[in-house]
């Protein structure tokens, strides 16, 4: 799924995106508050702004890896 696709389905109102693909995707000031990531790749994903609060589905080990980038 594309970033783009992915705005377009999160601001429609769904909030379930178990095990897409956004490796390597622009994500920079995305909110995606409430979204269900689980079994998500995030690998290479640009983070920097972005909102992921309470979407309660990054394991420990990537929140580690993506703890200095500043999340809203």
């Amino acid at each position: 799924m594309d970033t783009k696709e992915l705005l377009r389905q999160y601001a429609s109102g769904k909030r379930n995106f178990i095990g897409i693909s956004l490796r390597s995707a622009n994500l920079i000031g995305i909110n995606l508050s409430e979204a269900n990531l689980s079994n998500s790749s995030l690998r290479n994903a640009e983070l920097h702004g972005a909102n992921l609060q309470r979407t309660g589905s990054i394991p420990v080990w990537r929140k580690h890896q993506i703890a200095s980038v500043p999340l809203r």
